[in-house]
């Protein structure tokens, strides 16, 4: 009795152990979202608690819908600070409206939201837009400065507004005016900021988090002749005169005496390079520029500078755009006048919104896209010429009469391809030309990833292997769909394994494969167990020595905690005298998932059943038992009948005529 009771205590301490470490496990590893509904192309942030094994990376952290990885987020980043981890991502625009989830994996198994140990996931919402404008900013956290500036990008959607930015760190603030689906870049100075800085951004309703380690308060003011060092491109060599130019490329202007003036100018990068540490001057003292460097520029992109004076006599000098030794110039010649209608302010500006498109589309269906021309300068701009080489493109006009200033056009084309197009529109006015690049791919569905989907369990094997001893390890089907003629295989002669082929797994389903190695003792092994399905395959690393020793032995392999439960699939394991009321599946490391319910079956069950039948086999033999007494019955009836009729036979003879030889 004292030993029942002990096992029953020891099994109550267990369990709460084992609950006490898995509230833990839970509790520790959380998501706080920014907000819980977004709008297509809007920055998902999201600030990420716990402590994960080896280091959380981006692609442990997936936006889900259902068990499908949203196939189109664009971009997202993560880094980790020192009580968090700090994350984002902004899918595309096309984004489908719907509920999704932000999921923590366990495991680096590639690209799914299914196998692996799910460790938190948060709900969130993708949300239709409406008449209000919203924005996207990129990147969703700052952890780098470049030029004694960070910087980040905002993109607007829905309608023209105003942007405002402030840095907390400086109390820095600008204002930028961007049109729908236009893209603007922010630039804050850091120059008077030391040390490691935890501050923020603030955009609009978004907190961009910055976190800096810059350089520590000098002692001493900076030696001037010291070599100051720069990022360098380390792609190939950049000609700046091929890849960067001016727009406009001369300026030549009339203004008021004595008047403010702000002049605005763009610097485009017409290649396909992204160019870092452009630096920004002008030799005359009078001329104030809004930003004196580009710490970054995207291939076909731009970006705009403006230029603010106050001049009494004419004047004449350059704006130079410096790359490393290369620099080119944008060069001006300003007149001054008192005559208000001899005024000739040549600002105007075109801009084109999207910068460019970068779509998949159905090679077999005929789209139709439109963009944004918008003079951004103070006087009209005429006859604007448009124009494409690729044939597959047709612009609904190629030339556009005028423009006011503050005024756009919108401007549609049509696709219709069978092939891949790179190519780009030209917007041409007088001697400013802007691209518009195109790059339209074929969307393909995603194909059925193996990897995703058949696991090795371990997925690998080291250590010290026993001589001739025979290994179980796991195969399973962890997705859909079911799985036909897998081929298992191994380049190394000395490792035999059983079954060399799989005709069927299910879906949920396992099996097992029974592996010994034959080589010499004291000799190594490194090999791959392979699995592959169709042109597909998945392998099982397998290294380490071979020993005759029994107590030599060690093999080392992964915790199958990381692979999916029955429990963590939402099902339940029936025990023993249970049955499943629901769909009953096979888990990758036990057995009996039953989706649905656990119903016990109970002795009183079974004792009704039994008297069911009693009560079958009993009404069964009465009426064979009555068939056969009526049946009885009635012969003994109709052996009395016979019987009285020849008694009264013989009691009353019948009389006989006629002669006795006739007797």
């Amino acid at each position: 009795m004292k030993k029942e009771y002990r096992a029953v205590v020891f099994f109550i301490a267990i369990l709460a152990l084992t609950s006490v470490l898995l509230l833990n496990l839970v509790s520790a590893t959380d998501i706080i979202l920014g907000k819980a509904e977004y709008y297509p192309g809007e920055t998902i942030q999201a600030d990420i608690y716990g402590s994960f094994s080896g280091g959380l990376v981006k692609e442990k952290v997936l936006l889900c819908r259902g068990n499908e990885v949203n196939p189109i987020a664009v971009s997202s980043g993560l880094v980790q600070t020192s009580d968090k981890y700090l994350f984002y991502a902004f899918p595309s625009s096309t984004l489908s409206i719907g509920d999704y989830s932000l999921k923590i994996k366990s495991s680096t198994t590639p690209y799914s939201c299914l196998s692996g140990v799910i460790l938190s996931t948060k709900p969130l919402k993708i949300i239709a837009p409406t008449d209000k404008p919203y924005i996207q900013v990129n990147p969703g956290f700052i952890i780098s400065a470049n030029n004694g500036e960070i910087s980040f990008q905002v993109k607007n959607f829905n309608a023209f507004q105003k942007v405002d930015a402030n840095f907390a760190a400086t109390g820095e603030a600008k204002s930028l005016n961007i049109p729908e689906d236009g893209e603007r870049n922010f630039y804050f100075s850091v120059n008077n900021l030391y040390g490691n800085v935890e501050s923020s951004v603030k955009v609009n309703d978004y907190t961009i988090p910055v976190y800096l380690s810059l350089p520590p308060a000098p002692e001493n003011p900076p030696n001037q002749t010291e070599n100051n060092t720069t990022n360098q491109t380390t792609e190939q060599e950049i000609i700046l005169t091929n890849e960067i130019k001016f727009s406009p490329e001369t300026m030549s202007i009339i203004v008021l005496n004595n008047t403010d003036y702000e002049i605005n100018f763009s610097i485009v990068n017409k290649g396909n390079k992204t160019i870092d540490n452009l630096a920004i001057s002008s030799n005359s003292s009078e001329i104030t520029l809004s930003k004196e460097s580009i710490s970054e520029l995207f291939g076909y992109n731009s970006t705009i500078v403006s230029m603010n004076f106050k001049i009494a006599q004419p004047l004449n000098f350059n704006i130079n755009l410096t790359y490393k030794n290369q620099s080119i110039y944008l060069p001006v010649s300003i007149n001054v006048t008192k005559n208000n209608s001899e005024v000739d302010v040549e600002t105007s500006l075109i801009e084109v919104s999207p910068v460019n498109f970068d779509k998949y589309i159905n090679f077999s269906q005929k789209y139709r896209f439109n963009f944004t021309i918008e003079n951004n300068g103070n006087k009209i701009i005429e006859d604007i010429t448009l124009s494409c080489e690729n044939e597959n493109i047709k612009l609904d006009k190629t030339e556009i009469s005028s423009i006011k200033p503050g005024k756009s056009t919108i401007i549609y084309f049509e696709v219709n391809t069978n092939e891949t197009i790179e190519s780009e529109i030209e917007i041409d006015y007088e001697n400013e030309t802007t691209i518009l690049p195109l790059n339209f791919k074929e969307y393909r569905e995603e194909e059925y990833n193996l990897s995703d989907n058949l696991i090795f369990y371990p997925e690998e094997m080291n250590g010290t292997f026993l001589l001739g001893k025979e290994y179980r390890i796991i195969i399973a089907n962890i997705g859909e769909n079911d799985l036909e003629d897998i081929t298992i295989s191994c380049d190394n002669t000395d490792l035999k394994f059983t079954p060399v082929k799989i005709d069927l797994l299910k879906s949920y389903k396992k099996t097992y494969i029974n592996i010994t190695i034959t080589i010499n003792s004291g000799e190594d092994i490194n090999t791959s167990l392979i699995a592959k399905w169709e042109n597909q395959e998945i392998s099982l690393p397998i290294n380490g020595i071979i020993t005759n020793n029994e107590l030599e032995e060690q093999i080392e392999t992964e915790d199958s905690g990381q692979y999916p439960t029955c429990l963590q699939k939402n099902g339940v394991t029936c025990k023993k005298g249970e049955k499943c009321n629901g769909r009953l599946d096979t888990d990758i490391l036990l057995s009996n998932c039953c989706y649905g319910k656990c119903e016990a079956e109970s002795s009183s069950t079974k004792w009704i059943a039994g008297i069911l039948l009693l009560i079958v086999l009993g009404i069964g033999g009465f009426y064979f038992y009555s068939k056969y007494k009526n049946s009885k019955s009635a012969s003994s009836d109709e052996r009395m009948k016979n019987r009285e009729k020849d008694f009264q036979a013989r009691m009353n003879p019948t009389e006989v005529r006629g002669s006795l030889s006739k007797v």
